[in-house]
């Protein structure tokens, strides 16, 4: 009677043991940020969904980023999405060589959304991706 007690106080204290170690899973509240460390102030969040407007976790979101002379140096930023879908870019500067492409890409699916930083410094867009992937175009050479 003692042994088996002892046998189940182990499993139920190695049971315990595990489960704290398992990881939380990320909450709604906590949005991934990325900052460009360019000095500029605008910032965008990006919230990525399927056609039937349900967001889509862990998607791609990627912006490269052409500044100084010519645009020559360029940098080039990624974030995973959130279980909400969202993702959010700051530092972003105002002044740009052209609008800023997002591209949203998730399991093979890819969209661009095109953001002008003079016109909305801050502002808030929905990458919409199709429901199957875009066929590759075939190069005839």
């Amino acid at each position: 009677m003692f042994r088996s007690s002892l046998v189940c106080f182990a499993v139920l204290c190695a049971l315990l043991a595990v489960a704290q170690d398992q990881p939380k899973p990320a909450t709604s509240d906590h949005v991934p940020v990325i900052t460009s460390d360019l000095g500029g102030q605008c910032s965008a969040d990006i919230r990525v969904t399927d056609v039937q407007d349900k967001p889509l976790y862990n998607a791609k979101v990627s912006l490269e980023i052409k500044y100084g002379f010519g645009g020559f140096h360029r940098s080039t930023l990624e974030v995973f999405t959130n279980v909400d879908g969202k993702a959010r870019f700051e530092g972003l500067p105002r002044k740009s060589r052209g609008p800023y492409a997002f591209t949203a890409s998730y399991q093979g699916r890819e969209t661009t959304v095109m953001v002008e930083p003079r016109d909305n410094c801050h502002g808030s867009y929905t990458a919409i991706l199709p429901n199957e992937p875009l066929p590759k175009e075939k190069n005839d050479d």
